[in-house]
């Protein structure tokens, strides 16, 4: 069975925001609605460190810089993880039947590591960065998809 009676959850996320809907419609007519908009503050590495990064002694009389964290993607990272975390947790209390998810690669690669039992009810996870497109281009995306 698909369309409203079956609770489907199409997720548009990057390293930095992440909008969940719930769809109202069919698969072949699809009415998306925002469930939830996250929209945390990833700020730049540039405003992270303030300091310019160490140095160690090469044994010598010569001295290294030592590499930078890139504190920016392991924040972005984490954001991805509790997303994940979040759907499988859903997933496991039975809130959604189907999912479908569009992030950009990187950030589709980090979801999926995380996802647990949301991965059963994955649907598609499709390569694309739709996070800042207007919601009736991503409704035709879904509609494409899913017919």
């Amino acid at each position: 069975m698909t369309g409203p009676d079956r609770e489907l959850w199409i997720i548009a996320a990057d390293g930095g925001k992440a909008l969940i809907y719930r769809n109202n419609g069919f698969d072949d007519l699809p009415d998306l609605r925002l469930v939830e908009s996250d929209d945390p503050v990833v700020p730049p590495n540039r405003e992270i460190f303030t300091d310019k990064p160490g140095r160690r002694s090469d044994g010598g009389s010569h001295r290294s810089a030592m590499e930078q964290d890139d504190a920016h993607q392991r924040e972005e990272a984490r954001f991805l993880k509790d997303l994940g975390e979040s759907l499988s947790d859903a997933a496991y209390k039975k809130k959604i039947d189907r999912l479908v998810i569009f992030a950009p690669d990187r950030a589709l690669g980090i979801l999926r590591d995380h996802l647990g039992h949301a991965g059963a009810i994955t649907e598609h996870m499709v390569n694309a960065d739709v996070v800042n497109e207007p919601a009736d281009k991503l409704t035709e995306r879904v509609r494409k998809l899913l017919a």
